[in-house]
């Protein structure tokens, strides 16, 4: 059974996605292979919820593992979107994105056609050019 924990840094663990920290300012977010539809919504509701507790954030999504994501579940995260837009606007620095899977990378530029992002993004693949994307947005709190 997968129940929502607060362990270690560790918010929510599943069988596709983990939350986690990088320090106080980068939330990580990791998927796996693929999901199923209930899985898909399990986490969107998972972030929606989280999103409403943090403080002003940057994040990590790391989608190096994803293999699949349906048609269905690509206007999941696209509705998704739209609905946070104004949280995003609040309470989302910038954001960074890892992929490497060309088609999950054709699917995203989908996603960000239909729902353009609020704020300031990359796209690359590794988490360490990732870092370095969101130390360079917030130069206030990394190079004070």
């Amino acid at each position: 059974m997968n129940n929502i924990l607060f362990h270690n840094n560790l918010y929510k663990k599943n069988s596709w996605f983990t939350f986690s920290n990088i320090d106080q300012h980068i939330w990580y977010i990791k998927y796996g292979l693929s999901c199923t539809d209930s899985e898909m919504d399990h986490f969107i509701v998972a972030y929606q919820n989280e999103f409403t507790k943090i403080n002003k954030k940057s994040i990590i999504f790391n989608g190096l593992n994803i293999e699949y994501l349906s048609f269905g579940q690509s206007m999941k995260m696209a509705n998704m979107m739209q609905d946070m837009r104004d949280i995003h606007n609040q309470k989302l620095s910038c954001f960074a994105i890892v992929l490497s899977n060309y088609i999950i990378i054709g699917i995203l530029n989908f996603i960000f056609k239909l729902v353009p992002p609020v704020r300031p993004y990359i796209v690359c693949n590794t988490i360490e050019k990732a870092k370095n994307f969101i130390k360079e947005q917030n130069p206030d709190i990394y190079n004070p």
